[in-house]
Parts: C-alpha cells; structure tokens; sequence
C-alpha cells in the first residue's frame, strides 16, 4: 500500500514497502541502471532495515548509482514534517 502524505515535501511524497520500491524501479525509464542491475525486493528491504540509501546521487553518471554506500540520517520526529509528527502511529512502519 503506498501512503501519500499531506505537505510532506518529495521525501515524504511516497512511502512504499520493498515490493514497491522494486516495482516502481522497474517502471521508470530514469531507473534505466535498475534494468542493468535488479537488485530485488529482498535486497532493497535489507538496505532499508541497514539504513542505507537504495540509490545514491552523487556519482557519476557513468558509475552504478545502486550503490548502497550512503547512510541515511535518522532525524528527531519534531524535525519531520507535522502531518507525520502528528500521525506517528499511522507510519509506524517507517518511522522508529
């Protein structure tokens, strides 16, 4: 089930579980890397529970960009946007 959340911002336009994460992967012709490189559903829920980024931005345009190599930052729920602050329960699946 994806989540759409109300004035989110683009991190929080769309929260999916791993089967998603993959199906949209495949669906869209700028994850062309992801065609060369299918990582899988498991794979990406691995990266997920490691707190990994699935795909990194910052190299190259020639480099493999699932690279798994950036952290991802855990923040303090007050610096989440309000509707998710104020709806933790509902995100508990994605929220600590």
């Amino acid at each position: 089930m994806t989540y759409k959340v109300i004035n989110g911002g683009w991190h929080f336009s769309k929260l999916n579980t791993p089967a998603e994460i993959e199906n949209i992967m495949k669906s869209y012709s700028h994850f062309r890397e992801y065609d060369l490189n299918p990582i899988g559903a498991k794979k990406i829920s691995e990266i997920i529970k490691n707190r990994k980024a699935i795909y990194n931005l910052n190299v190259d345009q020639k480099q493999n960009k699932f690279d798994f190599s950036q952290d991802l930052i855990v923040s303090n729920v007050d610096e989440l946007p309000k509707y998710i602050s104020e709806n933790l329960e509902k995100y508990k699946d994605w929220i600590e």
